[in-house]
């Protein structure tokens, strides 16, 4: 796979750096909680998006209690019907991430960590 194959893969997710509280993150890359971060134990994964207003916002969302099992197709169709992900609203509600992670053909590690995904990708090109 050529960088400019991997530039097309990934323009798609519209990933920027920003400024946030001080601290430079990465805006629509969900990411898991970890222990000692703020939210542990409420929710499972996190997400800096921008608001209808601009704003840089932190959405959490997942049941840190319970697990994802997206790989079987009708729990993933009565997830999706459940909670209306054929129409999800906007991106900065948690339900967004939420029907996200629960789309076909693609694993919660893809969301979660796409840029470790291209380092290792160009790695084996090299």
């Amino acid at each position: 796979m050529t960088e400019s194959e991997l530039d097309v893969i990934f323009a798609s997710e519209k990933t920027q750096a920003v400024e946030y509280q001080g601290k430079k993150i990465t805006l629509n890359q969900p990411r898991r909680i970890g222990k000692g971060d703020p939210g542990y134990g409420k929710k499972k994964f996190y997400v800096y998006v921008k608001n209808d207003r601009g704003n840089v916002v932190r959405v959490m969302f997942g049941d840190p209690n319970m697990e994802i099992r997206r790989d079987d197709p009708q729990r993933r169709k009565n997830y999706r019907s459940r909670h209306g992900c054929s129409n999800p609203g906007p991106k900065w509600k948690a339900n967004y991430w939420s029907c996200r992670m629960w789309e076909a053909k693609k694993s919660v590690t893809d969301y979660t960590s796409s840029g470790l995904i291209r380092a290792f990708i160009r790695a084996i090109n090299n």
